[in-house]
């Protein structure tokens, strides 16, 4: 699951930043160049899919008439 998260990457990247010719063993395999790519093409694919899950919420809620409900409080 963390392989998935953007967050992992990029703390591996912070941590080679600051930290020269340290590696975890998660990440030995991976280098400076890969790690960037990776970080990117993770980010966009969670970028796309929380506006993706947005936008199936916010229609769902549309059709259920919860969106400019007057809640009177």
């Amino acid at each position: 699951m963390a392989r998935l998260m953007p967050y992992s990457y990029w703390l591996e990247g912070l941590r080679r930043a600051l930290l020269p010719g340290h590696s975890d063993s998660f990440f030995a395999g991976i280098g400076n160049r890969e790690l960037l790519t990776i970080l990117g093409l993770t980010t966009l694919g969670m970028t796309i899919l929380g506006f993706g899950i947005f936008y199936y919420l916010e229609r769902l809620a549309k059709s259920r008439g919860l969106i400019d409900m007057i809640t009177e409080h």
